[in-house]
């Protein structure tokens, strides 16, 4: 039989590792944005603006980058908080602390990744309004 006391814990634990399942998923689509925006870079089968102030937009990809890069950062901490959940796999108190440690970190990652969504959505708005609005020869 659950006493109260194991109950907590046990919600405590089931809540930690939900969260690092949601940070799990967030590290895969990271890797995704990541791949794809390097991707872009040196694929050739695009148009790309020939001018030096049109590929000035391609510098966002590092802000980009570095937020994804942080977003990151913060799903390996929650991964380390879950690997002290198993050394205290009872204690309530250790379970409430790694519990707001996981919730304040995935909050970060979230943060973090949809501001890299949103650099990379900018520079997509930025080529968009160059492809719409120049002239593009057409190949041979």
């Amino acid at each position: 039989m659950l006493t109260g006391y194991n109950l907590k814990a046990r919600l405590y634990r089931k809540a930690i590792v939900s969260i690092e399942a949601g940070s799990v998923k967030l590290a895969t689509w990271s890797l995704s944005v990541f791949g794809g925006s390097v991707l872009i870079i040196f694929a050739d089968s695009y148009l790309r603006a020939s001018d030096a102030h049109h590929r000035l937009t391609y510098l966002l990809f590092l802000i980009g980058w570095a937020f994804i890069a942080w977003s990151m950062h913060q799903g390996f901490k929650i991964a380390k908080h879950t690997k002290v959940l198993e050394l205290h796999y009872s204690d309530e108190n250790v379970l409430i602390t790694i519990l707001q440690k996981c919730n304040a970190s995935f909050a970060s990652q979230l943060k973090w990744f949809q501001r890299g969504l949103l650099v990379f959505a900018v520079w997509l708005i930025f080529y968009l309004i160059w492809w719409i609005g120049s002239d593009i020869p057409k190949p041979k």
